[in-house]
């Protein structure tokens, strides 16, 4: 049993009076329900995210089921090693991959045979790559990580300080993701703040509209304590959510 709940994102403007009331209604027939079940000895067996992890299920032990009921969006877990063969992953889950590094999850899956196939089918998402090994190997790249979970909204989406002398380059685009379409163009701004505290403009560019996914290239030199700065620069429109962006840096070459 869905509970009837529409929120002011879903409606696209602010809810009339007369929604607002049916859905304390629709609430409260839900919860009542629920007291009924417990009353009579029936009580919840499971509990199971929805698949973009904004609402939970409750299976209960007559065998119905209650849900989905609209949740806060559940934060990142921590799945240590990647498993392959069928491990069940849920939406936010971070894992690490050994010569590879750390991963989180974009969607609800169970895990392929081999994780490169699982990325190449979009479910992982970088957050931090492993760099070389070797004595003489150098330095491998850096990896920037940005994100905004929730609904996608104007402002700073995050900042990634320089480790070390690096750049960006137009054939390693930053890749931008999100977990739903926007019903209209997202606008993301790429910026550098220098060491005298400078915001320098570097490139923008867009999620258009129905769209999920962009790459922005970008080409600049980063020194060691200069910091870039994503943000969106103007406002989306309904349904977006949970926007993840990444940015490949080579080190400067001595």
């Amino acid at each position: 049993m869905a509970v009837d709940i529409v929120t002011r994102a879903e409606n696209g403007a602010r809810l009339s009076i007369e929604r607002l009331d049916l859905n304390f209604s629709n609430t409260r027939t839900a919860l009542d329900d629920l007291y009924l079940k417990f009353g009579a000895g029936i009580r919840i067996v499971s509990l199971t995210a929805t698949g973009d992890g904004a609402g939970l299920v409750m299976d209960m032990s007559d065998g119905s089921t209650l849900g989905p009921i609209p949740f806060p969006m559940t934060t990142s877990r921590l799945r240590g090693n990647w498993l392959g063969g069928g491990t069940a992953y849920q939406l936010r889950d971070q894992v690490y991959v050994d010569g590879v590094g750390s991963v989180v999850a974009t969607i609800a899956h169970e895990s392929g045979a081999d994780f490169a196939t699982d990325f190449d089918a979009g479910r992982w998402q970088m957050l931090s790559a492993d760099g070389s090994d070797g004595e003489d190997a150098g330095a491998g790249p850096v990896t920037a990580t940005f994100q905004q979970l929730g609904p996608v909204t104007v402002g700073v989406v995050g900042y990634f300080t320089i480790p070390m002398a690096c750049a960006a380059a137009p054939q390693l685009p930053m890749h931008v993701r999100m977990l739903s379409p926007s019903t209209d163009a997202v606008s993301v701004i790429i910026s550098k703040i220098d060491a005298a505290g400078n915001l320098i403009y570097l490139t923008h560019g867009y999620v258009e509209i129905g769209e999920t996914a962009a790459s922005i290239a970008i080409d600049a030199a980063f020194v060691i304590g200069d910091v870039i700065k994503v943000e969106i620069g103007a406002t989306p429109g309904s349904g977006q959510a949970d926007l993840m962006a990444t940015l490949l840096l080579e080190p400067a070459v001595a």
